[in-house]
């Protein structure tokens, strides 16, 4: 789900160098016959993941899939809540139904550090931290409900392997120009931003962000066996502080709840015979 967006394309880059695997993509739009790789050697399916009937339509295209990685997330319009929540909540919802009704035996969710309750802003939480969001925020209170889907999605069917993702803010230069629409606007002089163009930049000692390049994200194949019984630790660069003016990496963590057994992910994957096939939502 969502194999075209900013994730979802990182996913391909990660996938497509693999033997074996046929990839399916779901998307609301689908990538030009044009757009090249990583979208060139999948099979896509459109779907709105929030429209009425979204769950029976993507059990027929999960038929099949070692895994399925659910990515698809609804960031615009802000102002229209109800719109986002039929569609992150709702198509959430559609998606592990569809999951469960397929028989697919792995599902990969991407949540976010969102999920989490207000932490402390000077030292990591653990994973037993509770996901349950900060309540001024929308988005953090979907992301909660539907990390509170996947928690029932675990205790009602055990034998279905699941794996959370919940990093910081996601980034690649090629997702620079909606990322800076989604932050600044369209209005916003961009130009003006450029290297060079601005001779101060004001420092602030306060602020903390976690953040994390698009490569970084996506495991490794979903449709590879259990390296281990044992989950998966999250990945955390070390913390680092501002000094001198520079601006350095602040502590940026990557995994979330680990998986039972290893990690992996996938958009609707299946062991082929040497073809890929994609999807996503």
């Amino acid at each position: 789900m969502g194999t075209s967006g900013n994730v979802g394309t990182a996913l391909l880059r990660r996938l497509r160098p693999e033997s074996g695997l046929e990839l399916a993509g779901v998307a609301r739009r689908l990538p030009g016959p044009d757009a090249g790789e990583p979208y060139d050697g999948v099979a896509w399916h459109s779907c709105d993941v929030g429209a009425p009937g979204a769950d029976g339509k993507l059990a027929a295209i999960f038929a099949g899939a070692d895994a399925v990685v659910h990515l698809a997330w609804q960031i615009q319009p802000s102002h229209d809540q109800r719109t986002l929540h039929r569609t992150n909540v709702g198509g959430s919802h559609a998606v592990i139904e569809a999951a469960v009704r397929a028989g697919v035996p792995a599902l990969v969710y991407a949540s976010s550090v969102g999920a989490y309750a207000p932490g402390p802003k000077d030292h990591p939480i653990s994973e037993r931290w509770p996901a349950t969001g900060v309540p001024g925020s929308s988005y953090s209170r979907d992301k909660a409900e539907v990390e509170s889907m996947i928690d029932r999605l675990e205790s009602e069917h055990p034998s279905l392997r699941v794996v959370r993702l919940r990093p910081g803010l996601v980034f690649q230069r090629d997702a620079g120009t909606e990322i800076t629409r989604y932050f600044l606007g369209p209005l916003a002089p961009v130009r003006l931003l450029r290297f060079g163009r601005i001779p101060v930049v004001p420092a602030n000692r306060r602020p903390r962000m976690q953040a994390v390049h698009a490569d970084a994200v996506p495991p490794t194949s979903p449709a590879a066996p259990p390296a281990s019984s044992r989950p998966a630790p999250p990945a955390a660069a070390t913390p680092t502080e501002q000094r001198r003016g520079q601006l350095r990496r602040e502590e940026v963590i990557v995994g979330g709840r680990a998986p039972r057994g290893g990690g992996r992910a996938g958009g609707s994957v299946r062991r082929g015979r040497g073809r890929r096939r994609g999807g996503g939502c």
